[in-house]
């Protein structure tokens, strides 16, 4: 019993387990377009209990998941297969919120609990999503629970580096109407130890000029009867941190607000066979940067209108979109205030029938500035028994030059209208049954967006290199009962080369060498043992080792985290009493060159239910 609980928690991929799966008919209309992505994709639900007690985006997707996590000062982005954090898109509720000015998004912004689901989209889906989803997709969804019911929810959470976090949410049901608020505020000194391994002696210092400050104001509504559905999302942050320096710098006095508003209005007709939905999206983003010798100000705006039509005539579904997007961004390094439209169409065809699933769908997109070339993609599932699925898909894929790239002046920089935007093909094939699945993929990326500098030493972007990315990625689940004890295991392992193969540079030493920060292995576990009211949970991920430079010459070394939760929920009172430890081992570890990492921190959480 012992060795099988110790293997369950720290060498699960050795185990082996029978489980029994019910074939459930697949749904004909979808509620969401990028739900096609599951024909010949992997589509990930992030575990509830991760998404409930992990403090923000890029906490839980260091520990879940094939996503390396790049942390440094007040950013962390997402390297999802090999590439970096622009060829990633985040949604929200299907709006995409990647940065108009920069293509990345800051995923340390993030609450976790503030969604009701979390989903990871492996593979390319710019037909479906647009520009920047060349690697995967994050969802971030809020949906309405329209049971007959109200319930009041108040969360606390105190713990290490002065973090103390309050959330209280109100949800509301009867039949026909749904109603969703919730406030979160949080706060952080982040004014951990480490040791400075930048300096002689290697020193003991303290983090300083670190503090972050958050507040979430969130609302959701709906209402619905037997054909109708309509409603409305919005979302406002406030956000503010200090932003460390690292190891090597000192006198820090960087200050860094983000703050941001976000709405989303829809009306869905349903039919037996049909479905109709019209919405629209408002986005606007205040960005400031202040610093001894810098102050840089932004603000984007961004409206978002779309219409889509699905029908379902016997084994043959429909997808017919059409978007509009107004955007403009001003900010003090551009020469002027800028703005662009982007009109797109796109459309998808699914059959179904027998052992075959099968999607192909293509999407055209107009801009002023530079063309946008035609995408497609094919994606099939063959049920090959009960019990066995494969899985193949092929797509080309597109990232658009970011506002940065194109309108950006001073600073030594100025950014390149003539840039194209880059193109990806990606090919992947899964092999997938109700405990393993295993899948290979490859990336070929063109007309790679570089900074370099020109004959008069004024950095300036080029489409100057291809990159590709290649490897595979393996999933284990793992359920079983002893006794009263539930066992519940997901673990991932994940290999990934990610090389320049070809470069405009003369000579370029770069070529053939793995992307910097780029981990070629890593691996993931998470645990859930289940005892009456108790709850264990056990996650651990490993990072192997990365390049520091480009001519992979420094590297940093490999680290593993182990973090361990504990949860109280009894079904005689509301309460629900949890702890966490994160980084068990109180490792000393660096996700990016001389930004340390925090040792071992512990949480407490009450959750209150009425």
């Amino acid at each position: 019993m012992r060795r099988f609980i110790f293997n369950i928690i720290f060498c699960p991929t050795l185990l082996f387990a029978q489980e029994f799966t019910i074939q459930v008919p697949e749904v004909d209309l979808i509620d969401n377009r990028l739900d096609l992505h599951k024909i010949g994709t992997q589509q990930l639900y992030i575990d509830s209990t991760l998404i409930k007690n992990s403090n923000s985006l890029s906490d839980l997707l260091r520990q879940y998941g094939p996503i390396f996590v790049k942390e440094y000062g007040a950013l962390s982005t997402a390297f999802f297969r090999g590439t970096p954090a622009a060829y990633t898109q985040l949604l929200w509720n299907g709006i995409p919120l990647n940065s108009l000015s920069t293509g990345i998004v800051d995923l340390g912004l993030f609450p976790t609990n503030i969604f009701s689901e979390i989903k990871l989209n492996s593979g390319g889906s710019s037909t479906l999503s647009g520009s920047g989803a060349i690697s995967g997709s994050i969802q971030l969804n809020n949906s309405l629970d329209y049971n007959p019911n109200y319930k009041f929810e108040v969360d606390l959470i105190k713990g290490s580096f002065g973090l103390e976090k309050k959330s209280f949410s109100y949800q509301f049901g009867d039949g026909v109407n749904a109603l969703h608020f919730q406030y979160l505020t949080s706060v952080s000194q982040n004014d951990f130890d480490y040791i400075n391994n930048g300096l002689p002696n290697s020193p003991m210092e303290n983090q300083e000029h670190a503090y972050k400050a958050s507040k979430q104001y969130l609302l959701n509504y709906g209402y619905r009867n037997n054909k109708l559905k309509l409603g409305f999302h919005l979302w406002k942050s406030d956000n503010f941190r200090e932003v460390p320096v690292g190891m090597l710098s000192s006198n820090p006095n960087a200050l860094q607000w983000d703050d941001v508003f976000r709405t989303k209005v829809f009306w869905k007709q349903s039919g037996r066979d049909y479905q109709l939905e019209l919405a629209h999206a408002y986005l606007e983003e205040d960005f400031r940067y202040n610093s001894n010798f810098v102050d840089s100000k932004l603000e984007a705006k961004n409206h978002f209108s779309s219409f889509e039509y699905q029908h379902h005539y016997k084994f043959l579904s429909t997808f017919f979109g059409i978007n509009l997007q107004q955007r403009l961004v001003s900010s003090n390094y551009y020469s002027k205030l800028t703005d662009d439209e982007l009109l797109v169409g796109y459309a998808s065809f699914k059959f179904s029938k027998n052992k075959w699933n099968i999607v192909t769908s293509i999407r055209g997109e107009s801009h002023s500035l530079y063309d946008v070339p035609s995408l497609y993609s094919f994606g099939s599932n063959y049920l090959i028994n009960n019990n066995l699925t494969w899985k193949f898909q092929f797509a080309k894929n597109f990232k658009a030059p970011a506002f940065n790239d194109l309108y950006w002046i001073g600073d030594g920089a100025i950014g390149n209208k003539n840039l194209l935007p880059e193109i990806s093909y990606t090919t992947e094939a899964s092999i997938v049954n109700n405990i393993i699945t295993l899948t290979f993929y490859s990336n070929f990326i063109n007309q790679m967006i570089r900074w370099q500098p020109n004959s008069s030493d004024v950095w300036t972007p080029q489409n100057l290199e291809s990159v590709w990315a290649r490897g595979l990625e393996f999933k284990r689940k793992l359920n079983k009962k002893i006794g009263r004890l539930k066992i519940s295991n997901i673990s991932t392992y994940s290999f990934t080369l990610s090389t320049l193969e070809e470069s405009n540079i003369e000579n370029d030493a770069r070529i053939g060498v793995q992307l910097s920060y780029v981990p070629i292995h890593k691996t993931t576990s998470v645990t859930h043992l289940d005892l009456k009211e108790w709850r264990l949970t056990v996650s651990s991920s490993y990072n192997g080792k990365v390049n520091t430079t480009s001519d992979g010459v420094e590297t940093l070394p490999s680290y593993l985290l182990v973090d361990l939760g504990l949860q109280y929920q009894s079904n005689k009172t509301p309460i629900i009493i949890g702890a966490k430890i994160n980084n068990v081992t109180n490792k000393s570890y660096q996700v990016f060159s001389y930004y340390p990492m925090p040792g071992r921190h512990i949480s407490l959480n009450l959750n209150l239910k009425i």
